[in-house]
């Protein structure tokens, strides 16, 4: 009787199948935490309308997720009304399709005439066509994420929030809490509504005002750097992955 491989499918299902809900909840996180001082953003649904849903006072936004290489037939599945598709990585084929939808986007909204707008519209409608997709909503779009990288980007997320309020945060405890909440809501198909969040951010946070700094003789004060330059330093971090990683330039 043979041996069945230690890596084979059976075996490795189960560990494959949590990454995937492992990175849907990390993604999750990621964008709730970026939506958090929206004033229109109310709360986040889990495994309700799609893998989750960002919650607005006029509209809302779904997210599927995916923990694989984004090709034009998985897309082609998953396109609709305001919705997004995030993948880890995302091949040629699609990277080529999303560059063509970007110059038909802007030409569409540009100053050309509209004889010209109707000459794209056949132009990218037979870019459509030979990809056997009958049309894409303006709400649509796709993005990538690294799942080596999204808990990263999720703690500066969390860091820069703090430091706006000049708040010291917990932030390995407060991922862990975070991380445990949002996977709860998603055994339950609920919802994680904004006050929730900022009470976890603010349960694992200490406040470094001037009074509080000088006691506490934080880091920050030690090394004598000023509060907005370390800000200004996270945010443009935050930026430049999101940059790397729609490119897909970032690597695990």
């Amino acid at each position: 009787m043979s041996k069945e491989s230690y890596f084979s499918k059976a075996k490795t299902g189960g560990a494959n199948a949590s990454s995937g809900l492992s990175f849907q909840d990390a993604c999750a996180l990621y964008q709730q935490n970026k939506k958090i001082d929206d004033h229109d953003f109310l709360s986040i649904g889990v495994e309700t309308d799609d893998d989750f849903t960002l919650i607005y006072k006029d509209r809302k936004i779904l997210f599927q997720i995916k923990l694989e290489e984004l090709s034009i037939p998985l897309a082609r599945n998953h396109i609709g009304e305001n919705k997004i598709l995030v993948g880890s990585t995302i091949n040629k084929s699609l990277s080529t399709l999303l560059s063509y939808l970007k110059q038909y986007r802007n030409f569409k909204s540009s100053a050309e005439s509209a004889e010209s707008k109707d000459d794209v519209d056949k132009d990218f409608g037979e870019i459509l066509i030979k990809n056997n997709i009958p049309s894409i909503p303006d709400s649509w779009t796709v993005e990538t994420l690294s799942d080596t990288k999204t808990e990263e980007l999720i703690e500066l997320t969390i860091m820069s929030w703090g430091m706006q309020r000049e708040l010291f945060i917990n932030r390995e405890a407060c991922m862990q809490d975070l991380q445990l909440t949002i996977s709860k809501k998603r055994t339950t198909r609920g919802f994680l509504d904004k006050e929730s969040t900022l009470e976890i951010l603010h349960k694992h946070a200490k406040k470094i005002g001037i009074a509080g700094a000088k006691k506490q003789q934080t880091y920050i004060d030690l090394i004598g750097i000023k509060k907005e330059f370390i800000l200004g330093k996270i945010e443009t971090k935050i930026n430049h992955a999101e940059i790397l990683l729609q490119d897909h330039q970032l690597q695990p």
